[in-house]
């Protein structure tokens, strides 16, 4: 997610409805089932019978349900340890002076790649299977559209309430604006590149595929969707934007679970990053600077209005997906196959 403008969305229909019953899955801990009984059910995936068919025995499914909390974190130390690496040779080459989105975006993406590769090896099955990379009904990718630019005007708000209780830095706003400000088509073409198609799909990948996944099979959904949340506002490093980013994070987790696919959580999120980086196009007059900054103009992306019929519009897309979308969780398709 941009760092510069924050997320924001809500936590409500945050869990996925799974129907109740016995299941002869493995238990998680403390007894309780760490599927859900429809994650082992027999029959149709995507539907809600009330009655739990008969459960198919899914061991292999709870064994291989990586990352836990702990592992999470190793790979999240594994990513910046790389980035750091990576910008140190940045550094060493002399283009330290030169620092701007591309390279910053190469470094993390690079570490990106790596965890991920790590991540799928570690969990052993296919990479399809962890990142849900299915085909999904067209209205919940074309959805993505306007929920991403109502959630870019809400966290816009957000973030600036925020920024009234708790002021950012000067230096920091200055640095985070400059590095979302194409001032030339080449840097259109490269902020673009990497804050709306490369970085979206790494992220998505990272903590709504493999991390998600995991948590999801182990804790259940409401946990994975707090504990990934958290993971991603955490690495994004930016305080003021930390609520925003969680709650943004918790979107795109749900989004995932309604349906069944990764694409509609990449295609908001890319969206969502191209809205942030227009807002901030129009909102100021020149490359950013202390001055230019404190003149920012919002305009009608700001305004009252605009943020009541943008809250409106966020509820409003929350309920269409929360009747009809999945209810099944997205990773357990293999093992329910196996019932058939």
């Amino acid at each position: 997610m941009m760092q510069s403008s924050g997320n924001s969305t809500s936590g409500s229909g945050s869990s996925v409805d799974l129907p109740t019953g016995d299941s002869s899955c493995s238990r998680g801990p403390g007894g309780s089932n760490a599927l859900g009984d429809s994650s082992c059910s027999g029959g149709s995936s995507d539907s809600v019978r009330g009655t739990a068919p008969p459960a198919v025995p899914c061991d292999d499914l709870e064994r291989r349900a990586q990352p836990g909390l702990g592992a999470a974190l190793l790979l999240l130390m594994v990513m910046f340890g790389a980035m750091a690496v990576g910008m140190l040779i940045v550094v060493l080459s002399g283009r330290g002076a030169e620092l701007d989105l591309l390279l910053l975006g190469m470094v993390q993406v690079s570490a990106m790649v790596l965890v991920l590769l790590v991540g799928v090896r570690w969990v052993g099955v296919s990479a399809r299977s962890i990142f849900a990379l299915r085909r999904t009904p067209f209205w919940m990718v074309a959805i993505s559209a306007p929920l991403a630019l109502v959630c870019a005007i809400l966290s816009g708000a957000l973030e600036a309430l925020i920024g009234q209780v708790f002021p950012m830095p000067e230096e920091y706003a200055i640095h985070l604006a400059r590095l979302l400000y194409p001032e030339n088509p080449g840097q259109w073409v490269r902020i673009i590149a990497i804050a709306v198609i490369i970085i979206p799909l790494g992220e998505e990948m990272l903590f709504r595929g493999l991390f998600l996944r995991g948590f999801v099979l182990r804790y259940g959904t409401v946990p994975a969707l707090a504990f990934s949340s958290l993971f991603f506002a955490f690495v994004h490093l930016n305080p003021w934007g930390f609520v925003p980013i969680f709650l943004a994070g918790w979107l795109l987790g749900w989004l995932v679970l309604r349906s069944g696919s990764l694409w509609p959580s990449v295609f908001l999120h890319g969206l969502y990053n191209l809205y942030s980086i227009l807002m901030l196009y129009t909102s100021l007059e020149e490359s950013p600077s202390a001055e230019v900054l404190s003149q920012a103009d919002a305009g009608i992306w700001g305004s009252s209005m605009m943020v009541a019929v943008s809250a409106l519009v966020l509820v409003g897309c929350i309920v269409l997906i929360g009747r009809q979308g999945r209810r099944a969780l997205p990773w357990t398709d293999s093992c329910n196959a196996a019932a058939s």
